[in-house]
């Protein structure tokens, strides 16, 4: 998959929160090879383009909340 090959051009050094959709391949465990600082992960149910309407959208809201601590 593409992200094995990726590296970033400069060090991305922030806590990240990483969301990936159920139905795409599982990704998820190579982006702590290429962010440093806290790399929270979640996934939610949906493809790489349903993730962002209905209720997976709010579970990546209330993810975010939580990760960010609001």
């Amino acid at each position: 998959h593409l992200l094995s090959d990726y590296r970033p051009s400069v060090e991305v050094a922030a806590d990240s929160l990483v969301v990936a959709a159920k139905e795409s391949p599982d990704t998820l465990g190579a982006w702590p090879q290429v962010l440093t600082g806290d790399v929270q992960t979640m996934r939610v149910g949906g493809s790489h383009y349903s993730i962002l309407q209905g209720s997976s959208s709010r579970k990546i809201a209330g993810g975010i909340r939580m990760f960010s601590g609001v």
